[in-house]
């Protein structure tokens, strides 16, 4: 799950989804504040929006038109801090 907005509702969803009681649910990565890649990705955003992909591949393309791919890579530890990809 991926979720982004002001920072008081961030933390609000991420409560949220908490309280949910998934037995495997780990937050890989704390709120923070959003380090887009592109200019143009920003664009791509679509505010208050819910959108299921059925595939973590599925979900990799998302996180790269929102240009929050390098991040995503780096918090699901697909690469290390130091790898520029």
């Amino acid at each position: 799950m991926y979720c982004q907005g002001s920072e008081t509702g961030v933390k609000e969803w991420v409560a949220s989804v908490q309280r949910l009681r998934y037995k495997d649910f780990q937050l890989v990565k704390k709120p923070a504040g959003k380090e887009v890649e592109g200019k143009e990705a920003e664009e791509n955003v679509a505010y208050g929006k819910l959108e299921e992909v059925e595939s973590v591949k599925d979900f990799g393309v998302s996180m790269q038109k929102m240009g929050v791919w390098s991040w995503w890579r780096k918090g699901m530890g697909y690469v290390g801090d130091d790898s520029s990809f």
